[in-house]
C-alpha cells in the first residue's frame, strides 16, 4: 500500500510539473518552432496524470484506514507520520533539485550571456527555466501542504513529535542529503579549480 501511494505521488507530481512545463513554456514564449501544438503538450501529461491521481488517494485511504483499526493511538500516529514525511521528503528533494538548477541556469546565463545561439528558435535558458520552475513550484507545494500538517502535530503534542522515530528519521535525512550535495558541490569546484591551474582542462570560462 505504501510502495504503490508513494509511487504514485511521486510520478503525479512529475507529470503535474510537464503540465506546468507547457503551461509556462508558453508563457515565456520558449517553445521551439518544431514543437508540438500547445494544448497537446498540455493535455497529454494531464491525461496521464489521471490513473495516479485516482490511485493516490486510494491508497491512502486504505493505509490511514488500515491505521484507524489499530487499537494501539502510538501505532495510528506512526502509520500518518511515516505518509506525511515520506511525501514531504519526496517534495523536498523535488524543491531542492528545481532551486539548485535554476540557480546553476542562472549562472551560466551571467557567464556566457548571448554567445549560445538558440538554433532550435527559442531561447535555451527560457526552456530550462519553464520547466525547472515547474518542478519547483509543484515540489514545494507537496513539501509545504505536508510538512505544515506535521508542524501542526508538532504544535498539538510537542513531545510525542519530537521524540517520533519517523519524525527523526525525517529531519536527519535532509540534514544528510544537504551534506552530501554541498560536500560533492565543493569537491567538483575545487576539481575544476586545480583543473585550470594545472592545465588539465581548456574551458572558455572558469
Amino acid at each position: 500500500g505504501y510502495s504503490v501511494a508513494f509511487a504514485s505521488v511521486l510520478l503525479t507530481l512529475l507529470l503535474v510539473t510537464r503540465v506546468g512545463d507547457a503551461l509556462l513554456t508558453e508563457l515565456l514564449d520558449a517553445s521551439r518552432r518544431d514543437a508540438e501544438p500547445f494544448m497537446r503538450r498540455l493535455l497529454d501529461p494531464a491525461a496521464r496524470t489521471l490513473p495516479f491521481v485516482v490511485a493516490w488517494p486510494y491508497y491512502r485511504r486504505h493505509v490511514l484506514d488500515d491505521a484507524a483499526h489499530v487499537a494501539e493511538g502510538t501505532r495510528q500516529a506512526t502509520v500518518r507520520r511515516v505518509y506525511v514525511y515520506a511525501i514531504a521528503i519526496i517534495g523536498l528533494a523535488l524543491t531542492g533539485y528545481g532551486l539548485a538548477s535554476l540557480i546553476a541556469v542562472a549562472i551560466d546565463r551571467s557567464v556566457v550571456g548571448g554567445e549560445i545561439v538558440a538554433t532550435s528558435g527559442r531561447d535555451p535558458w527560457r526552456a530550462e527555466i519553464a520547466s525547472l520552475a515547474s518542478l519547483t513550484l509543484v515540489g514545494a507545494s507537496a513539501w509545504l501542504w505536508h510538512w505544515a500538517r506535521a508542524q501542526d502535530w508538532l504544535r498539538a503534542s510537542p513531545n510525542a513529535e519530537r521524540t517520533a522515530t519517523v519524525r527523526r528519521v525525517y529531519l536527519f535525512t535532509v540534514i544528510a542529503g544537504s551534506i552530501v550535495a554541498l560536500l560533492v558541490s565543493l569537491a567538483i569546484v575545487i576539481y575544476r579549480l586545480f583543473a585550470e591551474i594545472l592545465g588539465v582542462e581548456q574551458s572558455s570560462s572558469l
